[in-house]
């Protein structure tokens, strides 16, 4: 009876752990959520080094 009440145990768990890791689990989100935070920086220098390409272009036409 012990070694029935512990895979079904374990059986919950595993479903647990594959439903948080889907898209749409809570442990999918939270790498989206770490990934969006560390590429965040990164998309901010892209984002100024263009405004000063644009800037120095419209320099040049001025």
């Amino acid at each position: 009876m012990a070694d029935e009440e512990l895979r079904g145990r374990a059986g919950r768990v595993g479903e647990r752990a594959r439903r948080a890791v889907e898209a749409g689990g809570s442990s999918y989100e939270a790498v989206s959520s770490l990934l969006e935070d560390v590429l965040r920086p990164q998309r901010q220098v892209q984002d100024l080094d263009a405004v000063r390409e644009t800037r120095r272009d419209a320099e040049i036409f001025n």
